[in-house]
């Protein structure tokens, strides 16, 4: 019989030793390992809340949401029922599930339980979301607790801004401020405004302004460091570079713009490193997010971690050309002589045409135009400070366009002294084209527009002309303040609401919208038509 050599030492594996291992794979993105790995060491320590969390995790980047639940429920019910982020990934997995309602459920029972907790900001931009969605605020009925006024109006001209209508958020932004000096997120979206039209003097003077009231606003340094680049201040923008580099964001938004502009800024390193910490809390439902990990990744030169994320981004936005597209050059070995653009769209469409090796189409540019505000912004500048050759281009650009953003623009154009009296005839022109002959027209937007052709078919011709008329009056009546049009369907099953007698719940299920919200939109539009009918009201 082999005797048992005394020098051997008993090797015995702990739970730390499988969690290290986990945390190498999800370094590398390999999701399937890592589970793997939390399952053994869930086997060691069978009792700990944390490790199941972290395989939940792991399982909700797999796509494996339902799984994930059941791991989360069961900590709460059986392991630890403080453990009050179960509920935050709740959510937003329920969200993942199109369970909108469950997922507004969880979300709020985490703010109720930990307000000021590490997901506090995340989960009350996931309630606003999940608001928009059901129109509602709780699921139990309760009535939401409204923002405060400064709150309403900051949001607006912010949502004025993503849809390109700088000229009309500068308005609402440069009263708020005047009412609100110390409102410092507004001063920063003003600036913004500044830059997108080409006032860029102004939008140094409103970096500036925040900046002695808080000189380590990221915000404003982001703003500062994006003006340094346009105006070529390239030692200045080099030295504001070095110490963003250093900078650690404490906040979702603040680590969100940092990001952006380092990689804007070319800092594609950096913008790697902070993207990737970001997404590191992926119960973010954000596939921008994963875009701009996707973009920083292959720009510093980490190509297969650039197909991991934008293969989530297609998971998430599976009706979008834009990881298809990267994706594809991926596979084909594609190099590019620039960087690839941080911005959420298809670049250099007559490039790929040219080479064959793109199966999109070029999309018109009309609608990049309409939807992006950066492409509208570079409108509005060429208006101001491009050549003659240029603005003649933008001008014929707007007749097409004409929107109010637009409007505004040309009537700004033509009250230049010192502007080509030949480029202020052809604006005029396209001012009487788009049918702004008085100061009372009220130029109509596409959003406007899109309510009534989002009109389903089965409306009489009587009906059809009767919802038109109610749509111009509430139109006519709430101008210049006219609610932001979010979703066009559920405004046009408020008009066949009003001008039908079928059930709100029937022309519900028709537009894909909610009773509620349609019975919410018909009575804004009888309360606008009331007030008109009896202003003293």
């Amino acid at each position: 019989m082999p005797l048992k050599p005394k020098n051997v030492i008993p090797f015995s594996i702990s739970a730390d030793f499988y969690i290290e291992r986990a945390n190498k794979s999800l370094d590398r993105y390999n999701y399937p390992k890592a589970l793997h790995y939390y399952k053994k060491a869930v086997e060691i320590e069978p009792h700990n809340p944390l490790l199941f969390c972290n395989m939940a995790g792991v399982l909700g980047h797999l796509g494996k949401y339902q799984e994930s639940n059941e791991i989360l429920h069961y900590v709460l019910q059986k392991l630890d029922e403080n453990t009050i982020e179960c509920h935050y990934y709740l959510a937003c997995n329920y969200v993942y599930l199109d369970m909108l309602e469950k997922a507004e459920e969880h979300a709020h029972v985490y703010l109720q339980h930990d307000p000021k907790g590490r997901y506090a900001s995340d989960a009350e931009e996931l309630l606003v979301y999940l608001q928009g969605e059901l129109d509602h605020a709780h699921p139990m009925d309760e009535e939401p607790v409204p923002l405060d006024e400064k709150t309403q109006r900051h949001e607006k001209a912010r949502a004025l801004m993503e849809e390109g209508s700088f000229q009309q958020a500068e308005k609402l932004l440069v009263k708020l401020i005047e009412e609100y000096p110390d409102f410092l997120a507004a001063s920063n979206n003003l600036s913004l405004c500044y830059y997108y039209k080409g006032e860029f003097e102004k939008a140094g003077d409103m970096i500036d302004q925040v900046l002695e009231q808080e000189p380590h606003n990221i915000h404003a340094l982001c703003n500062l460091a994006i003006l340094y680049y346009q105006q070529q201040e390239h030692q200045k923008l080099e030295e504001l570079l070095g110490n963003l580099r250093k900078l650690v964001p404490l906040q979702y938004d603040q680590a969100y713009k940092l990001g952006i502009t380092l990689g804007v800024m070319g800092e594609h390193e950096a913008a790697y490193k902070l993207f990737k910490k970001m997404s590191a809390y992926a119960w973010q439902l954000d596939f921008h997010l994963f875009h701009y990990c996707a973009v920083a990744a292959f720009n510093s030169g980490r190509q297969k971690e650039a197909e991991k994320y934008w293969k989530l981004v297609r998971l998430e936005d599976p009706e979008s050309p834009i990881a298809p597209y990267y994706l594809e050059m991926l596979k084909q070995g594609e190099t590019l002589d620039r960087d690839i653009p941080y911005y959420y769209h298809l670049p250099n469409y007559e490039k790929k045409k040219k080479s064959g090796s793109s199966h999109l189409p070029e999309p018109s540019l009309q609608q990049e135009v309409e939807h992006d505000p950066f492409i509208r912004s570079s409108f509005l500048w060429a208006l101001r400070h491009g050549d003659r050759e240029t603005k003649l281009q933008v001008l014929q650009a707007f007749e097409w366009l004409g929107d109010q953003e637009v409007i505004e623009a040309l009537l700004e154009f033509v009250q230049q002294s010192d502007e080509d009296e030949e480029l202020k005839k052809i604006a005029r022109f396209v001012l009487k084209t788009l049918g702004y002959s008085s100061e009372t027209k009220i130029p109509w937007r596409k959003t406007w527009h899109r309510v009534l052709e989002s009109l389903l078919p089965g409306l009489t011709e009587a009906q059809g002309k009767q919802a038109g008329e109610i749509w111009s009056q509430f139109i006519h009546l709430t101008y210049p303040a006219t609610p932001v049009i979010r979703k066009p369907e559920a405004w046009a099953a408020a008009l066949e609401g009003m001008v039908t007698v079928e059930s709100l719940e029937l022309v519900a299920e028709k537009y894909g919208t909610s009773a509620k919200t349609i019975r919410k939109h018909i009575e804004t539009i009888e309360t606008e038509i009331e007030k008109g009918k009896n202003p003293m009201l």
